[in-house]
């Protein structure tokens, strides 16, 4: 019995063979990481201008409520025509200012200071223009604002709008 074993000739896989498949799986393996990384790159991205987006919808949303709101604009404490403007709008029960501090935008609603944008983005320009009606009086305003996210500033967002007094 012994000798029938001896003959028979035993089979596996070389050192090569193995080497081999090794280098075929880390291949593939390599080939999977990559591509994780960057489908979780890219849905990193596309979360960041979802956000810039609904960042912008919502201070659109929100001044366009107070200019609804507004009965005038005070010009003595506004900034015109200035990357970091300032705007106080005049409302039945007090003010409502919109600023940038701290690189985010500030409503100042009758001495309470709110930020209406996140964390996650900066504002490097809130520039405000003077919209005038035909007889020359201040009739609303025209608004450009820049948001940066801070981790990455390929998807920036701009605002651009125009609000006119009721």
């Amino acid at each position: 019995m012994i000798n029938l074993i001896s003959k028979k000739k035993l089979k596996g896989i070389s050192l090569i063979e193995v080497l081999i498949y090794l280098a075929i799986f880390s291949l593939i393996f390599g080939v999977i990481i990559q591509y994780m990384l960057s489908v979780s790159e890219n849905n990193r991205k596309t979360f960041l201008k979802r956000d810039a987006g609904n960042t912008t919808i919502f201070v659109s949303e929100h001044l366009k409520i107070d200019f609804a709101l507004a009965t005038s604009i005070d010009t003595v404490n506004s900034t015109f025509n200035n990357s970091n403007g300032k705007i106080r709008l005049l409302l039945p029960s007090g003010y409502v200012e919109y600023t940038v501090l701290n690189n985010r935008i500030n409503v100042n609603k009758n001495g309470v200071n709110n930020y209406i944008t996140t964390n996650k983005f900066y504002v490097t320009n809130f520039y405000v223009e003077q919209v005038l009606s035909q007889s020359n009086t201040l009739a609303g305003a025209r608004f450009t604002i820049d948001f940066y996210p801070l981790k990455n500033s390929i998807s920036s967002s701009r605002l651009q709008t125009m609000f006119i007094l009721k």
